[in-house]
């Protein structure tokens, strides 16, 4: 599969498109458009969001993807990582609120 054109991003029309290494663009309205990571995992195919395209451009979705598949590489799943840093993030949110 040929990777499209960096410049073709803001010109998609909806549907999904791969630029390589588990990389997607999925353009869901002419407006709408986030960058995907699909890989699968003990034989389960999943899909990490890795951010709207408006603010998020080529070069930074490939970075986070490349993020991801270390993980993958580490055999830790990326999804499971967000969802553990995020828990631990809130934890140490609410442990700072004090009530004086």
């Amino acid at each position: 599969m040929a990777r499209p054109a960096t410049t073709n991003v803001e010109k998609r029309r909806p549907g999904r498109y791969g630029y390589g290494d588990g990389l997607w663009l999925e353009a869901t309205t002419p407006t709408r458009r986030a960058w995907f990571l699909r890989y699968t995992r003990r034989g389960k195919a999943r899909m990490m969001s890795l951010g709207d395209a408006r603010h998020i451009d080529l070069r930074e979705g490939r970075e986070k993807a490349t993020d991801a598949q270390k993980l993958l590489a580490q055999d830790i799943d990326p999804l499971d990582d967000r969802r553990a840093r995020r828990e631990a993030d809130a934890v140490a949110k609410v442990r700072q609120t004090t009530f004086s």
